[in-house]
This record gives structure tokens, sequence and C-alpha cells, in this order.
């Protein structure tokens, strides 16, 4: 198996990947990318952009640079080394045709300087994985994958499934992955995976600049298919250079299971000579049409188990079938009842053998705080109660984007009792008209109690907030 401490996606990291190139869109992809063009649900639609908004990882400067160059100054120090290794990276990339997308031709990565022959192996093999951690960072990632996100409590769970799986585990060093996102769009976790049980998890932090979050730093643990692991905990600091802010040092802790025990490395990342040119006009967000999810992950076992029976509780949210914002629980077999038999076809009939599915309505809204079309909704109304004219079931959920209005941030979703649904809405804009559904055509969640579930037909709840 290839050596993987590398494992965990350049999709947020920040070891120079200050860039964005998207490999899938270059010349050997082009000719099939309408057949491979990405897939996100409804809530990624909506939710993507806000992140890339909200959040500066340095892979977003493309955006907003035409060229950059730099010189980085690098040092190794471990109790393993006699004394440090120092050596020198010339790092240069020009978006020529203004496009977006870097080609190897448009990027000069260079070993300038090494100390001695051990620190130009660390060096060489940095060079090409910072060519590769180019094409991986957030601005075109999402592109290159199929989407789909679910509200869970610490904010979003994102599924990210690459969309030429074949090619995923060279190009991303992974062939699944999770996103969790705050409530203000932060990427604070991701956690990545291979077929063959490779798996990283990696923690964020951020520091504030400019008004936008930027990442300051991560911990990450990767465990080896074969039982090594590597634990990294990185941090970064920023200064400003024409107006942008770009690294100034990065430091990084290795700790690194070898043949001969575990070793620890420290690395210093100093950057110099930085020279930037802005674009006119900064570049459009990404963007995707919105398709239906069905069918997008056909190798994802329905029940989300892996071979010797373990359920992964990411996968889980994303079950076929499931709209929930926790993982769900296996629906438990009942035997016939005193009030219920089974009939031919396998449709329940009470004791006088009537059908009981025949004699159950489908759920309806009865009531609502504040009221569905409501005009100046204060700003921090914070909930959103909806009351149903029958019990429904506590643990299923589809709160989803309508084509009108802004959708809200909901924080939370829960059942105060069997016939009233209490969602938990973060402050929102003044003047502003907003609105969700509760199910649609394709997303089902919500549906009556009993052993019989019976959805909700589709219900688009909207309200105006004041001043």
């Amino acid at each position: 198996m290839q050596n993987r401490n590398t494992f965990v996606p350049a999709l947020f990291a920040l070891v120079l990947a200050f860039v964005m190139v998207v490999p899938g869109l270059g010349a050997e992809e082009k000719k099939d990318e309408d057949k491979g063009r990405p897939e996100w649900d409804e809530l990624s639609d909506k939710i993507i952009p806000k992140i890339l908004e909200a959040s500066c990882d340095t892979g977003t400067i493309i955006r907003f640079v035409r060229k950059v160059s730099c010189k980085v100054n690098v040092k190794f120090t471990s109790v393993d080394f006699k004394e440090p290794l120092y050596g020198t990276i010339d790092y240069c990339w020009e978006d020529k045709d203004g496009n977006g997308v870097l080609e190897d031709k448009e990027i000069e990565i260079e070993l300038s300087y090494s100390s001695g022959e051990g620190v130009e192996r660390f060096l060489t093999d940095i060079t090409g994985k910072l060519k590769k951690d180019l094409g991986i960072t957030s601005f075109n990632m999402f592109r290159m994958h199929h989407v789909r996100s679910v509200k869970v409590d610490e904010g979003y769970k994102m599924q990210l499934k690459p969309r030429k799986k074949k090619e995923a585990l060279e190009k991303f060093g992974y062939t699944e992955a999770y996103l969790t996102v705050s409530d203000d769009f932060r990427t604070t976790r991701l956690r990545s995976k291979t077929d063959d049980g490779c798996e990283a998890v990696t923690e964020f932090k951020y520091t504030k600049l400019g008004g936008k979050w930027y990442q300051s730093g991560h911990k990450r643990q990767v465990n080896e298919a074969g039982g090594g692991s590597t634990y990294e905990d990185k941090t970064i600091e920023y200064f400003t250079q024409n107006g942008q802010y770009v690294p100034q040092t990065i430091v990084c802790h290795l700790s690194v299971a070898t043949l001969a025990g575990r070793t620890t490395i420290e690395q210093e990342w100093a950057f110099d000579d930085w020279d930037i040119e802005l674009r006119k006009d900064p570049l459009p967000l990404v963007g995707a049409g919105i398709k239906e999810d069905a069918g997008l992950f056909e190798d994802q076992p329905k029940d989300g188990r892996k071979p010797g029976g373990k359920v992964d509780p990411d996968e889980e949210l994303f079950r076929e079938g499931t709209d929930k914002q926790t993982p769900p629980k296996q629906p438990e077999k009942k035997e016939p009842g005193a009030d219920e038999k089974p009939a031919e076809g396998g449709v329940p009939r009470n004791e006088t053998g009537e059908l009981v599915a025949a004699r159950q309505p489908a759920p309806k809204i009865v009531g609502s705080e504040p009221a569905n079309g409501a005009g100046c909704v204060a700003r921090d109304v914070g909930k959103i109660i909806v009351r149903f004219d029958q019990p429904m079931n506590r643990e299923k959920f589809s709160i989803c984007p309508a084509e009108i209005g802004e959708f809200p941030l909901v924080e939370e979703a829960v059942f105060s009792d069997a016939k009233t649904l209490v969602i938990k809405v973060g402050k929102l804009e003044a003047k502003k008209k907003y609105a969700f559904m509760l199910n649609s055509p394709t997303k089902k969640g919500f549906r009556s109690a009993g052993n019989i579930e019976v959805p909700l037909e589709p219900v688009i709840f909207e309200f105006t907030t004041g001043e």
C-alpha cells in the first residue's frame, strides 16, 4: 500500500496549498466532463457558497489573485538528526488564461537550496506534494465531488464522494470524506478514509482576519490499514501582502511510527519575498446544478455497514431513504398484536378485518408560531413551532430549501411532544423573506407515527422579518 502520511486530503490543509487547480477538469478529463458533472443535493447547494464566503482558507486566494511567487525557507529538526536540516523552495504560479484553473505549465515549484543529501530527499518529496496539493483546496474542491448534506447538532455534516472513484485515491488520497461544518460555516472537522481501511481525522483551528475565518492550524491523526499511525499538530501565522492575508510562518510537529519505533520531527516554514498580482475582478464562486441525488452513491451499503457488521456513523447519516438529523435507528420488528393481524399481501388489518391503511389519513399542519405567511417577524424569534393534527414519528425530519425566499439557519429540530415540532433558527436579517419546506417531492422524512407511517404532503412555510 502506498505511504499515506499525507493521506488526509489537502482539502483545507495549509502547507503552502494556497492556490487552486482542478485536475478533474484538465486535458485528460475535459472530453467527458459533462458525464462526470458533480451532483449536489438541495441543502449542499445552499451552504457551499456560504462556506466559501465565510472562510478564507488560502486555497481561495486564486479568486482574487492572478499571479503569486515567494520563497519558502524550511528547517527540519529531530532527535534523530545530528543537526538541523535546511532548504529553500522557489514557489510560483500564474493563471495566464484567467480561467481559475492552473495547469502544469502555469506552475513552477523548484528546490533552490538544500543543506545536504538528507534534506534534499525531504524537499524533493515536498515539492511534488505541493504541486498535487494545489488541486484539492476548497475553491474548486466541491465541484470535483458529489455532495450531500444533513443538519446535525454541530451544524452540518457533508458527504463528499469523488466524481471518479478509480482516480480518487491517487489524486486525493481517499475514496470517501465527511466534513463537519459549524453553524457559522467554518469547516471544523474532516474525516476521510480509503476502501482498504486507512482512516484520518483532522480537527481545524481558526482565527478571524478581516472579517473572515482563516485556519490557524489543525490537529490530525492518520491510522494506516496495517496499524501504523501519524500525528500532526500545525500552527499558522499570517500577515498581509498587497491586501491579501498570506502565511508568514508554519510550524508543524510530526510524530511518525517507523520500523525503529516512533520518531518526532519539527518542520518550520518561513515565507519570504512575496510578490502578488491581483485580478481586476474576483472570479465567481463555484456552482453546480441541483439534481436528484438518488443513485449517486450506489456503491454505498444501504445500512451503513462494512464487512464485519460495523456501522459507520457518518455513512449512516446518508443512508438511502433517511432524512434525519441524528444517526437513524434500525426499525424494530414487531409481531402482530391483538389489534392487528397480517393479511394477504402483508397489509395489516384490525380485529374486524378492516384495512388499517385505509383509515389512516396523511398528517396535516393545524397551526404554527409564527403563522405561515406572517410578516414583521422578530429577527431574534429564535424558534418556529409547528403543530400537527396527529402523532408524528419523532425520529425523522426533512427540512428542505424552498424555491422562494432565503433558507434560514436551522440550528436544531426536535419534537417537544408527539404533535409539536420546534425548529430552532439563528438570528435573521431585517426585512427579508425566509422560506423552507417540510418534506419535498423527493424527501419525505416527516411521517405519522404508528405501524403504517403516512408522509406529510410537502408544505412551504414562509415568513418575512421586520426591522
